[in-house]
């Protein structure tokens, strides 16, 4: 049956699901997508720190429903979105920042621990609102401390090679990760995230 803009519009979230399962077409989708976006759009950003990358996840985001929608039971569409793209989010941050570290020393006369690759699962494990938490952590971090983070955590600079491209000198690299460390570890321990530390 083919129903008006007008009339679409006027129907429930269910009611669009049920016609788009029933027919494919892309009318009932774009009216679901539009009274949404604003969600997807909002977690997007706060997963992602450039307007591009929120704008090419939520595109990925939206092709990814168009799909699960015709297959899965969804009572409450809003709630369901919600954990897609969360999920998304989160397993899409752990790719591209390739986070996987634990809290140990540098050496064995270093008593100042640090984060290392790759054994991220041993300090966070598999909970979804931890992770979350370490991204909103290290987001917190000052400029200088993040940076650091990125090229040493995230892109797996050498200390040599952060001073060469940051033109510091080696104390001010230890000194920004020291920090950062610090810092990552009490926004965590604050929220209820025990951060375990071990020695090698």
């Amino acid at each position: 049956m083919f129903h008006s803009f007008e009339k679409i519009r006027s129907f429930t979230d269910s009611e669009l699901i049920e016609s788009y399962r029933n027919s494919l077409d892309e009318r009932y989708l774009s009216e679901l997508f539009s009274r949404y976006a604003y969600l997807v759009y909002f977690l997007c950003n706060k997963y992602f720190e450039t307007k591009v990358e929120s704008d090419d996840a939520a595109i990925e985001i939206f092709a990814k429903i168009a799909h699960q929608i015709v297959g899965n039971e969804i009572n409450n569409f809003r709630s369901w979105l919600y954990h897609v793209t969360k999920n998304f989010c989160i397993d899409k941050v752990r790719k591209n920042n390739n986070i996987q570290c634990e809290f140990v020393p540098i050496s064995d006369d270093d008593e100042n621990l640090f984060m290392q690759f790759p054994q991220f699962d041993r300090l966070m494990g598999t909970n979804e609102d931890q992770v979350e938490l370490l991204q909103e952590a290290v987001r917190k971090l000052d400029p200088e401390q993040k940076e650091c983070v990125k090229l040493f955590y995230f892109k797996k600079k050498s200390y040599n090679e952060i001073m060469e491209i940051k033109q510091w000198d080696m104390d001010k690299v230890r000194s920004r990760l020291q920090n950062a460390r610090r810092n990552i570890i009490m926004y965590l321990e604050k929220r209820g995230v025990h951060v375990k530390t071990s020695k090698v």
